[in-house]
């Protein structure tokens, strides 16, 4: 439990949705360029449950399926990052539901300038 001399601020920061999804997606490429097929394969090798969350994680199943022959890597590279998307998409309408009543900024630097500003005002 926090202390009566502890003050909190409560601060969301939020994206601008355009700039959310192309942060998504340059996330996911930059995963493929950097290892995550050679993960994806490895997981496969272990013959792991699918039902395990490690195999749920967002683009396992996509990667997963173009290795399988099933798809292209960009069509799993593209299903993958619509579905982040979506995920993203739910996130925010949770926060807006629950959160309401913080305050949000669009980026870290608006959060910095706000969080000194209501701190100011404490």
């Amino acid at each position: 439990m926090l202390g009566d001399d502890v003050s909190v601020i409560r601060l969301f920061i939020a994206p601008e949705r355009a700039v959310l999804r192309e942060t998504i997606a340059r996330r996911f490429l930059r995963m493929l360029e950097e290892g995550a097929i050679e993960e994806v394969q490895r997981l496969l090798a272990r013959r792991l449950d699918p039902s395990l969350p490690a195999m749920k994680a967002h683009g396992v199943r996509n990667i997963a399926a173009a290795l399988r022959g099933e798809i292209t890597m960009e069509e799993a590279a593209q299903g993958a990052i619509n579905e982040t998307r979506q995920y993203a998409k739910r996130q925010m309408t949770w926060a807006r539901r629950f959160m309401h009543h913080w305050h949000w900024a669009a980026d870290s630097p608006a959060a910095t300038v706000l969080a000194r500003r209501l701190w100011q005002e404490t």
